[in-house]
């Protein structure tokens, strides 16, 4: 709603809204346009978009309210028992033939809804023969109203396939999960390795950088790579090398001080006391 305010005005002040999806909508000859659908705890809106014929504003398009059902007038809603998108909202007047993705979400929010205005719960009905009631016209043929009917058979794919044919629609729809379905451990096992594999794939597998002051110039200092027997263990040559090239090989001390030692002794040889009778 914060992206399209143009809505508000057709909602009450402090009147919540619960839901908002821009769904489809079937008229009498089942030919599909677009509607915004609205629903708060009092009542359900649908809201249309028409050009102005007439007036300062003559050309533009503008929101138009086209029906506003309280919640104590929803007789019912139809469903089929495939997984399809279409529902019937059977109110005291007409019927609506709405379209919408999140037809499970506005079905669970508009039952929670009617149930607390009603203090009843809202009847679903489920069928592949659902029968809508007309809108009354005040001239022409649809003045006494009428009826259409839409027939639902198993077909495949995810995708319906809407065929209209006089005061018909069919529609040709996959199977959906039986009415007692449950979430398995199979599937949740497979979907918790999923999103796990899913999880890990986002980090990139690489060795710890190395400590400060072990580069120099983009080179590494005191590199020494120790031969590796098992060419798998990638962990332990890392540690390997880590551990070269924080403790670099040292030189002897001790060769080198024994060689400074026997220096020193020759080096003392002027304060030897000559022999007798040796000249000083």
């Amino acid at each position: 709603m914060e992206e399209h305010p143009e809505l508000q005005q057709f909602v009450g002040k402090r009147e919540k809204i619960d839901f908002a999806d821009t769904v489809t909508k079937y008229d009498r000859r089942f030919k599909s346009v677009k509607r915004d659908l609205l629903l708060t705890p009092k009542c359900l809106y649908l809201i249309g978009r028409e050009k102005v014929k007439q007036g300062p504003d003559k050309g533009l398009v503008k929101e138009v309210l086209k029906r506003r059902i309280e919640m104590e007038r929803i007789l019912s809603v139809s469903l089929s028992t495939m997984q399809d998108d279409l529902f019937i909202l059977h109110e005291q007047e007409y019927d609506s033939l709405l379209e919408s993705v999140f037809k499970t979400e506005f079905l669970s929010l508009l039952a929670k809804r009617y149930e607390e205005k009603t203090q009843k719960q809202l009847p679903l009905k489920f069928s592949n023969t659902l029968e809508i009631k007309l809108k009354k016209e005040n001239w022409g043929p649809w003045s006494a109203g009428g009826s259409r009917q839409v027939q639902f058979h198993q077909g495949f794919g995810d995708l319906a396939i809407l065929k209209p044919s006089n005061k018909v629609l069919q529609v040709s729809m996959g199977p959906g999960l039986p009415r007692n379905s449950r979430p398995t451990r199979r599937n949740t096992i497979q979907s918790r390795d999923y999103s796990s594999r899913t999880h890990n794939a986002n980090y990139p597998m690489r060795a710890a950088p190395l400590p400060p002051g072990l580069h120099q110039n983009g080179v590494i200092k005191n590199q020494f790579v120790p031969y590796s027997h098992a060419a798998g263990n990638q962990r332990s040559n890392q540690k390997s090398l880590y551990t070269s090239m924080a403790r670099p090989p040292l030189p002897q001390q001790q060769s080198i001080g024994s060689d400074r030692v026997s220096q020193a002794l020759e080096s003392l040889d002027f304060l030897k006391v000559p022999d007798q009778g040796a000249a000083g």
